[in-house]
């Protein structure tokens, strides 16, 4: 049994937590930070239909059924996400922690919108 691995010098980056990012890691951001609203709007639909217990679509209420400024305001809010996760990219805990604070920081400001209404 060979102890050659013992006598080498450690490599400290075998050792760090930072990730060498590739664009994989970009896109899956991207991809994330688009969901994220619409992910939102699901849960928010869902809670609203199982508290209710009919299937009440409060985004749309009493306006024109055009999907355009649905798609512009998740649009936005998938650049605003993609912002704010671009400085967690390397780090995978810290992402994912990231991820699930965006999750509920848009949950939180989405009830908020509802309840103005």
């Amino acid at each position: 049994m060979s102890v050659h691995w013992l006598s080498q010098e450690i490599n400290r980056q075998s050792f760090s937590r930072i990730q060498r990012l590739s664009w994989f890691h970009y896109v899956f951001a991207v991809f994330a930070a688009y969901l994220l609203p619409w992910l939102d709007m699901f849960l928010l639909s869902m809670y609203w239909r199982l508290r209710t217990g009919v299937i009440y679509d409060r985004y749309h209420q009493g306006e024109d059924d055009s999907v355009v400024p649905t798609l512009v305001v998740t649009t936005i809010v998938a650049v605003i996400n993609f912002l704010i996760l671009l400085p967690f990219l390397r780090f995978p805990v810290r992402r994912r922690i990231a991820y699930f604070c965006l999750c509920v920081g848009w949950l939180v400001v989405f009830w908020n919108l509802q309840a103005a209404r």
